[in-house]
């Protein structure tokens, strides 16, 4: 598969029978990081190429669908409501250590994607603490396969893409960011 940038998207292209492609926009990848937790771009890429929305995740009536919860738990922990308003309990019963990843595997899991779990999770950060993650981005779980992890990587390594994709994480959580009331 190639792997490539143009017009400010992010292209795979599919080389053989049966593989996918994806095309996405930076503001693309910078929602779906936040919005499942995941680690890298490839993570990301391959959770985009992955997901499948599951029957009955969408209610009509209320109009909430399988990123509704992953949403609710950025904007509370963006104005520090997360552990009042997003439950604790995954759906696999698993009881997560924060609310935001409790929020997030709903999501996953409505997306056909596997939880974040506790144990995951903690070497995620620890890694991240640690800077080990620098060489050897760990996982939340999804499986990369379907997407060339180096040549990603590549992509990123540079400045300006990475300058370009903190840009647009900066303005998605900016989006979410309470807005203060203007008093005259």
């Amino acid at each position: 598969m190639q792997t490539v940038v143009e017009g400010g998207n992010l292209i795979i292209r599919a080389e053989k029978n049966g593989e996918q492609g994806l095309v996405c926009g930076m503001d693309a990848i910078a929602a779906w990081r936040a919005l499942l937790g995941t680690t890298s771009v490839a993570e990301t890429c391959a959770a985009m190429m992955q997901a499948r929305e599951s029957a009955g995740s969408y209610d009509p009536q209320t109009g909430r669908n399988a990123y509704t919860t992953a949403y609710e738990g950025l904007e509370a922990a963006l104005s520090d409501t997360a552990a009042q308003s997003v439950s604790m309990m995954s759906d696999s019963g698993e009881v997560q250590d924060d609310p935001m990843t409790a929020a997030r595997n709903r999501t996953r899991t409505a997306l056909g994607l596997p939880p974040i779990t506790n144990d995951a999770d903690a070497a995620v950060q620890a890694a991240m603490l640690s800077g080990e993650a620098a060489d050897a981005t760990p996982t939340t779980g999804i499986d990369t396969d379907c997407v060339d992890s180096k040549a990603i990587g590549r992509l990123f390594a540079t400045e300006a893409m990475r300058a370009d994709l903190d840009e647009c994480e900066e303005r998605f959580y900016e989006s979410l960011m309470p807005r203060q009331s203007q008093q005259n």
